[in-house]
């Protein structure tokens, strides 16, 4: 059986992995973005070109390609089996009274606390339909990359040494990692209530890893 400290060291390999693979994915994005709009801005060709990403990327961390010797390891941290559809619609159904929940709860800490928005740019100067893909993509990036990171990843590394407390430990974990400087307290409470609702519907075994599709909208 492992040392406290060892598994301490393997929860924090597990983060690292998990923010690596963000790092990785929202780096991409943020750079094929910015270079587009500023070469070539009618022709969107970063979404094409995040979406080659995604698939390779996907396609590593699932299992394919070389190491051979990591290919059943990646597999099975990556969680990302196929379910059936009658179990696929209830998970669906399930996530649906968390996001409306958290969605209120969201309006409540804004009007509670002084949350400014995102900065974004001035997208008017820019094509109708790049701006359009460009968020289509983005809303698509966001999750394909944060939910094989987290709860792919991470969350295997973690179960591994806690198996009893890695679903408060991711939560925290993807929390505190999208927390922003200018209001850590009101919108960590709130990433960290996200995660635990997407998490408790993750069913226990691997061929239930993606239910939490619902999770998108929480992106």
């Amino acid at each position: 059986m492992r040392s406290f400290f060892g598994r301490i060291l393997a929860v924090l390999w597990s983060g690292i992995l998990g923010f690596a693979i963000i790092v990785f994915g929202a780096g991409a994005w943020a750079a094929l973005v910015t270079s587009n709009l500023t070469t070539s801005p009618a022709i969107p060709w970063a979404v094409p070109t995040m979406a080659l990403i995604l698939w390779a990327m996907w396609q590593y961390l699932g299992g394919k390609w070389w190491p051979r010797s990591t290919s059943e390891t990646r597999h099975r941290y990556m969680r990302a089996g196929p379910v059936s559809r009658d179990v696929f619609v209830w998970a669906l159904l399930a996530g649906m009274p968390s996001i409306l929940a958290l969605a209120g709860f969201w309006i409540v800490m804004f009007h509670l606390v002084k949350m400014p928005g995102n900065a974004l740019p001035d997208f008017s100067k820019y094509p109708p339909l790049t701006v359009a893909l460009m968020i289509a993509m983005g809303s698509l990036a966001a999750p394909l990359t944060e939910e094989p990171a987290f709860r792919g990843y991470c969350d295997s590394g973690a179960r591994v040494s806690w198996p009893d407390r890695s679903r408060d430990l991711i939560g925290t974990v993807c929390a505190g990692t999208r927390s922003d400087a200018g209001f850590p307290v009101a919108q960590t409470s709130f990433l960290l209530s996200c995660g635990h609702s997407v998490r408790l519907y993750d069913c226990s075994g691997p061929r239930a890893r993606y239910l939490q599709l619902g999770s998108f909208s929480l992106n």
